[in-house]
């Protein structure tokens, strides 16, 4: 996941952690985006393992 309004340096290492992933969310959200979004985080992980 994410978060496109990470400050740079962790949005860059991010970005380097995403290039092993299987996938990539983006949410609209910051650093705490599992404290913002608990919800949304929620049913976009089971979305994505639901087929």
């Amino acid at each position: 996941m994410l978060p496109p309004a990470a400050p740079p340096r962790p949005t860059r290492v991010m970005e380097r952690l995403a290039q092993a992933a299987n996938g990539v969310m983006r949410l609209p959200a910051r650093l705490g985006l599992h404290q913002e979004f608990g919800a949304l985080l929620g049913r976009r992980l089971l979305e994505a393992l639901v087929p």
